[in-house]
C-alpha cells in the first residue's frame, strides 16, 4: 500500500514541482540538454509511441518536438504520493504545438504526467516519467 507523501516541508513539495516547471519550459525554450538533465542517469521517458532512455532522451526530444514553431506546456494539480520505490507525482498537462507562424495553426493534447521522483546529489530527478494522453485536438502533422 502507498502511504501519502507528506514533505518534511514545504520546500520539499515545491521542488518537486519546480523539478516538473523546468522540464517542460526546457521544451519551450527548445533546451532539449536542459530537459535531460532533469532524469537520473539511468532515467526512462514513456510516451505512447516508446520508451526512451536518459542517454537518448535530448536527441529524441529534438526530433520529435523541434519540429514545431512553438511549444507550450502547464502543469496543474500535483499529487504526490511516496512508498518504496520513491516518490510519486502525478500532475496534469496542456500542451499546445504550434506548427508554423501562424497561431491559429497548432496541435493541442491533454495528458497526465505519471513520474517517479529520486532525490539525488544534484537534487530532484526524474527516475520515470511516463506520459498518459487524455485527449488531442488538431494533428501532429498538419499534412497527414
Amino acid at each position: 500500500m502507498v502511504e501519502h507523501f507528506r514533505p518534511h516541508a514545504p520546500r520539499e513539495r515545491q521542488a518537486l514541482v519546480d523539478l516538473l516547471t523546468w522540464f517542460d519550459y526546457c521544451l519551450d525554450i527548445k533546451d532539449f540538454e536542459g530537459y535531460a538533465r532533469c532524469f537520473t542517469p539511468d532515467g526512462v521517458l514513456s510516451l505512447p509511441s516508446g520508451e526512451v532512455r536518459a542517454p537518448d532522451v535530448a536527441e529524441f526530444v529534438r526530433r520529435d518536438l523541434g519540429r514545431f514553431d512553438r511549444t507550450h506546456h502547464m502543469t496543474g494539480n500535483h499529487i504526490f504520493d511516496t512508498g518504496d520505490g520513491g516518490v510519486r507525482m502525478r500532475a496534469n498537462l496542456l500542451a499546445v504545438h504550434r506548427h508554423g507562424a501562424d497561431t491559429r495553426g497548432h496541435w493541442d493534447v491533454g495528458a497526465v504526467y505519471h513520474c517517479v521522483c529520486e532525490h539525488t546529489d544534484d537534487g530532484w530527478r526524474f527516475a520515470h516519467v511516463r506520459l498518459e494522453v487524455v485527449w488531442e485536438n488538431g494533428r501532429a502533422d498538419p499534412s497527414a
